[in-house]
């Protein structure tokens, strides 16, 4: 579930600026926040931190929290928010990609054209997240 305060404020107004980057600094405290530009084949390409997810979120926040996809800046409902509790099966030590140089931790996404979200040969629809704010959780 979206973390917000904003209501049908959210929809208000004619600009045509995504609602995620228009809203960013509130949600980013609440939500975990990544920016995926779309790609030319539809599709959507992110990563997830491990230390941000687990210090920032699940820490502070438990399961009550989403995780916000940010797409293209001019178009105003490209987003997914999925709530952590619908993709916490996906973020386990199991998927992680750990980065050999750095010993980074984290989780690598893409999402096609269909709305499918992938991660090592599995996968999740995650079209119902899609453009849809759910307004009034705070």
């Amino acid at each position: 579930m979206v973390r917000s305060t904003f209501g049908k404020e959210l929809f208000s107004g004619e600009s045509e600026q995504n609602v995620i980057k228009k809203y960013l600094t509130r949600l980013k405290n609440r939500n975990y926040v990544v920016k995926a530009e779309p790609q030319k084949n539809g599709g959507y390409w992110f990563n997830f931190y491990q230390n941000k997810l687990t210090k920032n979120y699940i820490a502070r926040y438990k399961k009550e929290f989403s995780l916000i996809i940010h797409g293209s800046d001019s178009q105003k409902m490209d987003f997914f928010a999925i709530p952590y509790s619908d993709l916490e099966d996906f973020l386990t030590p199991w998927f992680v990609y750990i980065d050999e140089r750095t010993g980074v931790r984290r989780w690598i996404f893409n999402i096609n054209r269909d709305h499918i979200l992938r991660t090592r040969g599995y996968e999740l629809n995650v079209g119902p997240y899609y453009g849809t704010w759910i307004p009034g959780n705070t």
